[in-house]
């Protein structure tokens, strides 16, 4: 039951992980053997920061449709023009706006930011790491970020 009035809030990570292990377990225990993977589909652009240590939440979860306009001018100035992550609403723009409010003096050496689809299956399996190719921001040509974003982003990020 996910419907909402207006002015009523949503835990979305616990809404999900509810529905996930309800759905795991009303899988008829005579069919649990034979499942040898689970593929989850989530929402792009949603994202969630957890705390690497412990797997609590630390930002979060911030929705496809959530805007950061405040990152827009970092990320604009490191990404080609017109680039998809040019968007107050991609993924890079929330991350690049939660650094700026919590990292200011210093690096979180224990966040990690996980896609809602990577969050749920680490639920299942546990390993940090392990991500969508789709998530992962890089070149689908080359399987790296392009270099002048992989540099101006270290360079930002860990100043």
């Amino acid at each position: 039951r996910l419907a909402r009035q207006v002015g009523q809030t949503t835990n979305w990570a616990s809404s999900w992980r509810e529905a996930l292990f309800q759905l795991l377990g009303d899988i008829p225990p005579v069919h649990r053997s034979s499942i040898s993977s689970i593929s989850i589909d989530g929402t792009s652009s949603t994202t969630l920061i957890i705390d690497r240590n412990n797997g609590e939440l630390l930002a979060g979860p911030f929705l496809y449709n959530e805007s950061f306009p405040d990152a827009l001018p970092m990320v604009s100035s490191i990404a080609p023009a017109n680039h998809t992550v040019c968007s107050g609403s991609s993924t890079l723009c929330k991350l690049v706006s939660w650094w700026n409010k919590n990292c200011s003096n210093g690096s979180n050496d224990s966040a990690i930011l996980m896609h809602q689809s990577d969050w749920l299956l680490w639920l299942l399996h546990g390993e940090y790491g392990v991500c969508d190719y789709n998530n992962t921001l890089k070149s689908t040509r080359s399987s790296h970020w392009p270099n002048q974003r992989r540099c101006a982003l270290t360079i930002w990020l860990f100043e």
